[in-house]
């Protein structure tokens, strides 16, 4: 279902969070760069067969994923959810995130799955 979707809107670069092993995103005409932890949830970042991605960054959390493309900086992220998590959650935009975002770049994309609620 996700080859289907990838093909039928012609998307260069999509992001995948929840990732549980490198054969979910195995998809024929795309590179993938895993960041898939032991734990079996991970990010990643697909590219259409052509565009490269370079300076690729794997968080040891595993909950982020960052690499170059033609002088703009994509992040992908998979963050913490639930109040059982608020200090885990509170520590990767603290302190985790904030090393993707080094060196400061004019031109960045971050996507993914924030989990964060702005209001109830």
């Amino acid at each position: 279902m996700l080859e289907d979707f990838l093909r039928v809107h012609d998307i260069d670069i999509p992001f995948a969070q929840k990732v549980t092993s490198t054969e979910t995103t195995n998809i024929g005409g795309y590179e993938t760069h895993h960041n898939i932890g032991s734990s079996m949830r991970g990010t990643a970042i697909l590219t259409k067969d052509g565009i490269t991605l370079t300076n690729v960054t794997k968080l040891p959390s595993r909950r982020a994923i960052a690499a170059e493309y033609r002088g703009t900086l994509l992040i992908n992220i998979y963050a913490p959810s639930g109040t059982a998590k608020r200090h885990e959650s509170d520590h990767f935009f603290n302190n985790e995130l904030p090393y993707l975002l080094q060196p400061p770049t004019a031109r960045m994309i971050i996507g993914g799955d924030f989990n964060c609620v702005i209001a109830t």
